[in-house]
């Protein structure tokens, strides 16, 4: 199959834009859903749905509502859906069974789904992981290893065994369908063989769907759509790989942090200038309706808190906290995000929804403060985006691999890269201001009480702010945390791969087995 893509900003990075809780709890369930709806033709009577006892789902599929996920993408949702919440009722109204069993069975990844779909004419088994970041893929069908990543059109049909001339075959495809074709994959089997084609230009799938059907030897077609708003594209050619090599093209190219990004996100989605500043605006867009919803809304919190941005916003203006400049509003910001996301509200992930209030709290904050236009906070998101990339490319985002450090660490990295664009600073700069916030975070466990997106959570992005603020000023006023961004992220890598498993989102270990989250638990 085609190698894997680079991390592209608004896929892996500034996304999805989402119903909380979790990116990889909710966002990636109802994308995995979304698949199954079509490769069983949006038909679905039953769906049985088996997690690891061992893996990551088992202890949080309630809390952070990977159950409301999976119903979501089944009735053919999207996570930005604001249905979501009430995906299960929305089935059950819709005669769609849907079941859940903690089980055991072999996994490599700790998000791992086997999920069983039924309904009148046939039964497909299907495998899949949430890889982090609301990123996916099924890596099985009825026991045939696969590769769907959303990334494009995936084309799966069943033909008859006797017919051998498959290149031959799939130049009919391609011509009758009009496509490109990105790579195909046969697997034989002795009744019949299975023609996997990808492409990212179908423009109307029942109409292909019938094309296809219609020639000799065919047996069944499914198409699988993209998930992902960036499609792969061929032939990439990005002129950089690692911080020390956008330093180099940056100097030579006479260009600022948000313009190499701007350069990386152009050659991998194919995206004109326009196309990407209009898409980091509606993102924005999003930020900054989840930070009024949630101070403005009155909220229902799906997990064990109550929702306090809007009282500690009173309590701050009676000066009963010790000063603390543009930290002041970007803490309620934050705490405002992170209960709109606890709600099911919808935010971005930034990278991931259980840090989704760090990004946007000090970045608009700031810029609102230092009256910058949105021009500026775009560049600024970008400047983020590519700090974003490195992280992706060379560790993870998700906590049930390296732990919070991975989620709230990448988005302070990130944070800490935007706030020294709004300062106007350099490339230098923000890389040491990314490198000195990672290393203040190295190690950090992820342990959610109850399995929930509350606490720690809620308060570690506050912490996350204020960790990328001080390290984009310490930058700022020159101060070297010496080992390299490319170093620093290494570790990160290192440390979340030596990191026990009970530390790593399995409500296993932390904050979880205090006496007081072991009683929350029992209640909730």
């Amino acid at each position: 199959m085609i190698k894997k893509q680079k991390v592209s900003i608004f896929n892996e990075v500034l996304g999805p834009i989402m119903s909380g809780p979790s990116s990889s709890h909710t966002a990636g369930p109802t994308r995995i859903g979304k698949m199954c709806y079509d490769l069983m033709n949006g038909d679905i009577d039953k769906v049985h749905i088996q997690f690891d006892k061992n893996g990551s789902f088992a202890s949080t599929y309630r809390g952070q509502k990977s159950d409301r996920g999976f119903a979501a993408g089944i009735l053919g949702f999207n996570p930005e859906d604001e249905n979501l919440a009430s995906a299960l009722e929305i089935a059950k109204e819709n005669n769609i069974e849907i079941s859940f069993e903690i089980t055991s069975f072999p996994a490599n990844h700790p998000n791992t789904a086997k999920i069983n779909l039924v309904n009148s004419t046939e039964q497909k088994n299907v495998t899949a992981l949430s890889t982090g970041g609301g990123m996916v893929s099924i890596i099985a069908i009825d026991d045939v290893s696969i590769e769907i990543n959303g990334d494009l059109y995936d084309l799966l049909i069943d033909i008859e065994a006797g017919n051998n001339d498959l290149k031959q075959f799939v130049h009919k495809i391609k011509s009758i369908l009009d496509i490109e074709i990105f790579d195909y994959k046969v697997i034989k089997s002795n009744e019949q063989q299975l023609l996997h084609i990808k492409t990212r230009n179908i423009t109307d799938n029942e109409q292909a769907i019938n094309m296809i059907s219609s020639l000799a030897t065919v047996v069944k077609v499914k198409i699988i759509s993209p998930v992902l708003p960036v499609l792969s594209s061929k032939d990439i050619d990005i002129p950089f790989e690692s911080a020390k090599d956008i330093q180099s093209y940056g100097r030579e190219n006479n260009l600022k942090l948000w313009e190499v990004a701007l350069v990386y996100e152009m050659r991998r989605s194919g995206w004109d200038k326009t196309q990407v500043f209009e898409k980091m605006a509606e993102i924005m867009s999003f930020m900054r309706k989840s930070i009024k919803n949630g101070l403005n809304e009155e909220l229902n919190m799906l997990g064990f808190l109550k929702p306090k941005a809007r009282y500690m916003k009173k309590e701050m203006e009676t000066n009963k906290t010790v000063p603390s400049g543009v930290l002041e509003e970007a803490i309620i910001w934050a705490t405002a995000i992170m209960e709109y996301n606890s709600s099911m509200g919808v935010v971005v992930a930034a990278p991931t929804a259980g840090s989704c209030g760090v990004l946007p709290s000090i970045i608009l904050s700031t810029a609102d403060a230092l009256e910058l236009d949105l021009d500026k906070q775009i560049k600024a998101m970008l400047s983020a985006g590519i700090i974003g990339v490195l992280i992706a490319e060379n560790a993870t985002f998700a906590a049930e691999v390296g732990g919070c450090q991975a989620e709230i660490g990448s988005s302070t990295g990130m944070a800490a890269a935007g706030l020294i664009e709004l300062l106007d600073g350099t490339i230098d700069q923000s890389f040491r201001a990314s490198a000195m916030a990672l290393q203040n975070i190295l190690g950090l466990i992820c342990d959610p009480v109850a399995g929930v997106v509350d606490i720690p959570c809620i308060n570690r992005n506050s912490m996350g702010i204020s960790n990328a603020v001080v390290s984009s000023n310490m930058a700022m006023m020159g101060f070297d945390p010496v080992i390299p961004l490319d170093e620093v992220i290494k570790a990160m890598k290192e440390v979340g791969d030596a990191m026990p498993t009970d530390l790593k989102c399995t409500g296993c270990g932390g904050l979880c087995t205090t006496e007081t989250a072991k009683n929350i638990s029992l209640n909730f």
